[in-house]
């Protein structure tokens, strides 16, 4: 055979490697089955990549899914440790894939979740209101005043809207 010829990569790499390789290809494939099996809603939104040591690695497609994982842990830790293939879990850690373009479906809940985010901050009640003009009334300095009164004044306008 000569060096121009195609090889099979089992031909190029030691046996052990080429062992090792796919031993880990089915130490991961059985991770992702038990995970998908055991993280509930979480399985559709999270891919398990590695777990050694009490650690266990998730990876997500975007950064608000890695966000409300984060929140989550404490909650999804206690749940896999019932499982005795998880009893020695001590951490997740949650990863977020790179940012490239986003399938149009994440794009959509991102954008979603980001908007109702937004539209709770913007509202106040109209107590809250009062109380911040009240407040402002009662304040000398005339910037923080003035940054009271446009406040409520903003909150108001976007309540009515």
């Amino acid at each position: 055979m000569s060096a121009d010829e195609p090889r099979r990569v089992g031909q190029l790499l030691p046996a052990e490697l080429l062992r090792r390789m796919r031993d880990h290809q089915c130490d991961t494939d059985s991770l992702q089955s038990l995970w998908h099996e055991l993280a509930g809603e979480w399985a559709g939104r999270a891919d398990a990549i590695d777990y050694a040591d009490g650690r266990l690695v998730l990876r997500v497609a975007a950064p608000v899914w890695g966000n409300r994982l984060r929140h989550e842990t404490g909650n999804l830790v206690s749940r896999l440790r019932k499982h005795e293939s998880f009893s020695g879990l001590r951490e997740i850690v949650v990863k977020v894939r790179p940012q490239q373009a986003m399938p149009d479906e994440i794009r959509e809940d991102e954008i979603r979740y980001h908007k109702q985010r937004q539209r709770k901050r913007e509202r106040l009640s109209a107590g809250a209101i009062e109380a911040i003009k009240a407040t402002a009334e009662m304040i000398d300095d005339p910037e923080v005043k003035r940054a009271l009164l446009d406040l409520g004044n903003v909150s108001e306008s976007s309540n009515n809207d």
